[in-house]
């Protein structure tokens, strides 16, 4: 599997609200999710037989509730893994939710990395990461910007500071590194980290325009490894860190 979910996942999305159901279907299908649509229970019945292995369903609904939907689907699909999304939690339905078999709960407005990490647990593809090894992001400012875009992997934070950053390197051996281009501090960590030599693996800046002139500074005068636009869309920030991961790799296998 190629950065995407294995494309036989098939997830339908059950809610009377076109927007929400166009969020979230192009939201799973970009991430490989074979997704289908239904904008009310008789009709998200009607396809259940179709082969879905989880759905994303709302609760409160017109013509028939998701607690409904959830006892008749099971009798339909036992193995099924049905998932929670509401606008109006109440203790009630978290209650019944539980009783009767649901996978989980989940609040709107959404929370889209960590549904798809519990989708992704459900599914027993939990411990997948785009590349064999971990990313380290300095600073948990920079981790709270990208978390959404880095859910597919196995990431790390460590603080700016030098002796914290090269002790948590030496610790967890990161595939690469993403940092600030614009934070004072950013320059000094790729110097020391490029003076590990061979153990050094790919260091990306995270860049926007307000750090232009340091972006370009790093790129072409100390050969950093690449950089990432910090409103980049997902599927660029884990197709660059994915590159720069391959490249580095082949340099090493030619050295």
């Amino acid at each position: 599997m190629e950065g995407r979910a294995k494309s036989n996942r098939r997830l339908l999305i059950l809610d009377d609200e076109e927007e929400i159901r166009t969020t979230l279907a192009q939201y799973f299908g970009s991430l490989g999710y074979r997704v289908d649509i239904a904008a009310n229970v008789p009709e998200a019945l009607e396809k259940l037989p179709e082969g879905f292995h989880v759905v994303l369903s709302d609760i409160r609904m017109p013509d028939a509730d998701g607690m409904d939907f959830l006892q008749q689907a099971r009798r339909i699909n036992p193995k099924l893994g049905v998932f929670f999304i509401t606008g109006y939690p109440t203790l009630e339905t978290v209650i019944d939710a539980k009783q009767l078999g649901a996978v989980a709960y989940f609040r709107k407005p959404l929370n889209l990395a960590q549904v798809e990490s519990r989708l992704r647990a459900f599914l027993g593809e939990e411990g997948e990461s785009l590349i064999e090894g971990g990313v380290l992001v300095v600073t948990h400012g920079l981790m709270a910007r990208l978390k959404d875009r880095l859910a597919r992997f196995q990431t790390v934070v460590c603080p700016s500071d030098e002796d914290a950053f090269l002790a948590e390197v030496g610790q967890q051996h990161p595939k690469a590194v993403l940092a600030y281009a614009g934070a004072p501090e950013t320059p000094q960590l790729l110097r020391a980290y490029q003076r590990l030599g061979r153990d050094a693996n790919s260091f990306l800046l995270v860049s926007d325009d307000q750090t232009l002139d340091a972006t370009n500074e790093m790129l072409f005068n100390h050969s950093v490894s690449g950089c990432i636009p910090l409103e980049a869309s997902r599927e660029v920030v884990e197709r660059r860190i994915q590159d720069a991961v391959n490249l580095r790799e082949t340099q090493k296998d030619e050295q």
